[in-house]
């Protein structure tokens, strides 16, 4: 029977909204592995999801490495100076911070060693440092035969032996001052002073004897001679030191205050005393003392003229000429 279109399309509904759907159970998850292997479109055509993943892993491994690196190496920094404390097991990132070892050469087989003998000394090395045979046998070689670096040679193995035999003399007078009156010990000591290596010990020797003497030697080397040498420079100021010119004599005493005075008044308080116990050192020293001039501008001035007074000076000089001074190296 014809129904009315109406009726026929809200049955229809009714029946649509009642009718029970079909039930739909949950579908199962794909396994890890299966996902990876499930195929992705990229760049325009299909490849594997693990192709993608992979790079991202190792990328993101890599950094967390690089940054655990710089941690640990920011961390043992300021404990660089302290000392390490070595566990049993040390960490990669520690063994990486200790600094690596210094090599160390291979020791030099003993054997090489032991084999390896010096070499003797030449002829003239051993000349050099005085040794009395190679002199001997060097030194009976004529003169003229000589080349330069024998005649070096030469000439300081000599200087050495007299080194050798002044430290040798120097020992045996302080063991035995009375020596130093001795001719023989007299002349080398004399001889040594005139030998810049040698005057230094044999100076020392007369320096330490007691007596007179020792002063009387001293101002002998320094006087002896108008040349200003290293001895007569020693001799000068050991003469002058507490030790040597308190064993000084009368006559050498008014010498050295002599030497000492620069004022005409400070000469002319020397001259009694000078005339009493001056001996002939003294005369040359006085004989200056006579000249008027060499003072002022013009150097034309008398530097003494409060000795033109009296004849003080001229007795002083008298006196002193007729006493001889000591020779203490003889002669």
């Amino acid at each position: 029977m014809p129904q009315d279109p109406e009726q026929i399309a809200a049955a229809r509904s009714a029946a649509t909204i009642l009718r029970p759907r079909p039930s739909q159970a949950p579908q199962a998850l794909p396994s890890f592995g299966a996902a990876l292997s499930q195929r992705v479109r990229f760049a325009g055509g299909e490849v594997p999801l693990w192709s993608l993943v992979t790079p991202l892993v190792l990328i993101v491994a890599l950094g967390a490495a690089f940054a655990a690196a710089a941690v640990a190496s920011a961390d043992d920094a300021p404990s660089s100076t302290a000392p390490l404390k070595l566990s049993p097991e040390p960490s990669a990132s520690v063994a990486q911070a200790q600094p690596a070892p210094t090599p160390v050469a291979p020791p030099v087989a003993s054997t090489a060693s032991t084999e390896e003998k010096p070499k003797p000394p030449t002829l003239l090395e051993r000349v050099a440092v005085g040794d009395d045979a190679a002199i001997k046998e060097l030194g009976a070689k004529p003169v003229a035969d000589l080349d330069v670096e024998e005649a070096i040679a030469l000439s300081l193995g000599q200087s050495a032996q007299d080194v050798r035999a002044a430290r040798a003399l120097r020992a045996r007078v302080e063991h035995d001052p009375g020596l130093i009156k001795d001719p023989e010990v007299l002349s080398s000591l004399h001889r040594y002073t005139e030998d810049p290596e040698t005057a230094r010990d044999a100076l020392a020797v007369m320096a330490k004897v007691p007596g007179q003497i020792s002063a009387d030697l001293i101002y002998e080397v320094w006087t002896a001679t108008a040349s200003r040498t290293s001895a007569t420079d020693l001799a000068r100021s050991l003469i002058y030191s507490k030790e040597v010119r308190s064993k000084a004599s009368p006559a050498l005493s008014v010498v050295l205050d002599l030497r000492d005075a620069e004022t005409c008044e400070q000469n002319r308080d020397l001259l009694a005393k000078t005339a009493e116990v001056g001996d002939k050192r003294a005369f040359h020293l006085l004989g200056k003392l006579t000249r008027k001039y060499g003072c002022g501008a013009n150097k034309r001035q008398d530097c003494y003229p409060c000795l033109r007074d009296g004849k003080d000076l001229d007795n002083a000089m008298k006196a002193v000429k007729t006493r001889r001074e000591p020779h203490p190296f003889g002669g």
